[in-house]
């Protein structure tokens, strides 16, 4: 189950679920207001927070990512060097790590466990989008769940973040 928690002195609201991660709404941030409109305050409030893992979902809310568990990581550390030598190999593409949020035609600022770009693709991409979230929507990405404290609402928010990327176009 959910609980909100909402602080008087800071108009924000959280959903903490048992799936792992914290969802924040944040008042007068909706789907309306455009990505470069948030994007610039989320970038900030990313850099402000540099030792959290957000994401920010189309409507707005912003997802706090707790910390991978030893299985999940080690994992994700093999599937990523694996992706990375590929990559490599093929000189077909870029591949990215988890810290890197990917901005989805959506609004949603995404951070897949691994993903990967076609060269020309990433090429296309200004140099200063670059620096921040990239609008661009990866050709692979992958998420792992390995430890899961609730099975049922884990894979259901799983389910609803590949579905995300399906409709960007991954």
């Amino acid at each position: 189950r959910s609980r909100s928690v909402a602080s008087e002195a800071t108009p924000i609201a959280a959903d903490v679920g048992l799936g792992g991660e914290v969802v924040l709404r944040i008042p007068g941030k909706s789907k309306t207001c455009t990505t470069e409109e948030f994007g610039g305050e989320f970038w900030e409030l990313c850099q402000l927070n540099p030792d959290l893992q957000l994401e920010k979902n189309s409507d707005g809310s912003v997802v706090i990512k707790t910390p991978a568990g030893s299985e999940s990581s080690r994992i994700n550390s093999n599937f990523t060097t694996l992706l990375g030598m590929w990559r490599l190999q093929s000189r077909s593409g870029v591949a990215f790590d988890s810290s890197f949020g990917f901005k989805l035609p959506d609004g949603s600022i995404k951070s897949p466990n691994a993903s990967w770009i076609r060269q020309d693709r990433w090429d296309a991409v200004p140099a200063d989008a670059k620096k921040r979230f990239a609008p661009i929507v990866p050709d692979f990405v992958v998420e792992f769940v390995v430890e899961i404290r609730s099975p049922p609402d884990a894979a259901r928010k799983l389910r609803a973040k590949m579905q995300e990327y399906l409709s960007a176009g991954v």
